[in-house]
């Protein structure tokens, strides 16, 4: 099992259309296998400030994740907030 911890600086004035965003993108995150859990959240360390941290089966279950997010286009469109 791993866990993987993301820590994000999304651009001023971009917040609240980040976090409509990931909100949506989540629960299909949730479902794909291997994943336990996932929690994103507002960093303590200032504005803009976000953390996304997911729980996996392994790292090998992450990767698979992450090629499928890459392969969708999601990645890219995300860069628009950082």
């Amino acid at each position: 099992m791993i866990l993987v911890n993301l820590q994000l600086k999304v651009k001023q004035g971009l917040e609240a259309e980040y976090l409509e965003a990931i909100d949506k993108l989540l629960p299909d995150t949730r479902s794909f296998e291997g994943c336990h859990a996932v929690y994103n959240g507002i960093n303590h360390t200032g504005s803009g400030d976000f953390e996304i941290i997911s729980k996996w089966d392994s790292k090998e279950q992450y990767d698979k994740y992450l090629d499928w997010r890459k392969e969708t286009g999601v990645l890219d469109d995300f860069g628009r907030f950082f």
